[in-house]
């Protein structure tokens, strides 16, 4: 992740599913890909 969402709990989360990841030759990397949501704090 190069950068924080500014949501703790959003990048705790994301850090593990990045750590599940796995490399895979022949694909493009360092690809960029843009991620939007929309966060509701009624809970």
């Amino acid at each position: 992740m190069a950068q924080s969402t500014g949501n703790a709990l959003l990048d705790k989360s994301v850090l593990r599913t990045l750590r599940t990841w796995k490399f895979k030759p022949g694909t493009v990397s360092q690809v960029s890909v843009p991620v939007e949501f929309t966060s509701e704090e009624n809970r």
